[in-house]
C-alpha cells in the first residue's frame, strides 16, 4: 500500500494558471511604458500628418491646374508621378511608424516581462508547481482543475 501511495504521489503534478496579460497590466512599469509609447507614437503621427497636409495641398493645386487647363500633357504626367511618389512615401512612413512603435514596445516591455517571468518561476518553485499555464494566450484547450497563482505572483511582485 505504501508503494502504491508513493507512486501516486510521484505522479501527482501540481498545476496552476494565470492570465499574464492581466498580470502585466497590474505592474506599474507597464503603464509608464505604455504612456511613453503613446507620446512617441503621437509625435511620429503628427509628423506624418504634416506630410499628409502638404500632399493634400499639392494634390489640390494639381487638380485646380488640371481643371483650368494650364498644364501640358507632359507637365500633368510629371505632377501625377510626383504625387504618386509622395503617396507611396506616406504609406511607407505609416508602416515605418508602426514598426518603430512595435520595436520600442518590445524594448520597453522586455525587462517587465523578464520581471514577471522571474516572479512566476519563483512562485512555481516555492509552491511546488510542475506547470503554470497562461490562460491569457488562449492556448489551453483543456485543463483539469488548477490553482490560480495570480495572487501569489502579485505578492511576489509586490502588487
Amino acid at each position: 500500500m505504501a508503494i502504491v501511495f508513493a507512486a501516486f504521489a510521484v505522479n501527482a503534478q501540481k498545476i496552476g494558471h494565470l492570465n499574464s496579460g492581466n498580470m502585466l497590466t497590474l505592474i506599474p512599469e507597464t503603464a509608464k511604458a505604455d504612456s511613453g509609447l503613446t507620446i512617441y507614437r503621437n509625435d511620429l503621427l503628427m509628423e506624418g500628418d504634416s506630410i499628409a497636409k502638404v500632399f493634400e495641398q499639392d494634390y489640390k493645386v494639381y487638380i485646380e491646374a488640371y481643371k483650368a487647363g494650364t498644364l501640358s500633357a507632359l507637365q500633368s504626367q510629371k505632377r501625377q508621378e510626383e504625387l504618386q511618389k509622395k503617396q507611396q512615401y506616406l504609406q511607407a512612413y505609416a508602416q515605418e511608424v508602426e514598426e518603430r512603435v512595435a520595436n520600442l514596445r518590445r524594448q520597453l516591455l522586455q525587462p517587465i516581462l523578464a520581471k514577471l517571468d522571474e516572479a512566476i518561476r519563483a512562485v512555481a518553485k516555492e509552491n511546488g508547481y510542475n506547470f503554470i499555464f497562461d490562460t491569457g494566450t488562449g492556448a489551453t484547450l483543456y485543463a483539469a482543475e488548477s490553482d490560480d497563482v495570480a495572487p501569489l505572483v502579485k505578492k511576489k511582485l509586490g502588487l
